[in-house]
């Protein structure tokens, strides 16, 4: 019983590591708010501002599984632009 337990939770966290943000991306639409952005994507890795524009960065995986996205907000706050790579 403690295997399976143990075999569930290795799984899940498997799952979470492996993020795919091209999918996640698909679900944004312009003028998204930035909560309803973090509420499909999770908290980003990093957010740059460059004067009332504000950037989130995602990352997830590594080596060939490594997939990223940027989403680009404008000054009022709303999504502009997402893509991922």
């Amino acid at each position: 019983m403690k295997l399976r337990k143990m075999i569930l939770l290795v799984s899940a966290l498997f799952i979470v590591a492996c993020t795919n943000y091209k999918n996640l991306t698909n679900a944004l639409a312009p003028g998204m708010t930035k909560q309803e952005v973090v509420n499909v994507m999770g908290n980003p890795y990093e957010k740059s501002i460059d004067g009332k524009k504000e950037t989130y960065y995602y990352t997830s995986g590594s080596g060939t599984f490594r997939t990223q996205a940027k989403i680009s907000f404008d000054e009022n706050g709303h999504l502009e632009k997402a893509y991922s790579y």
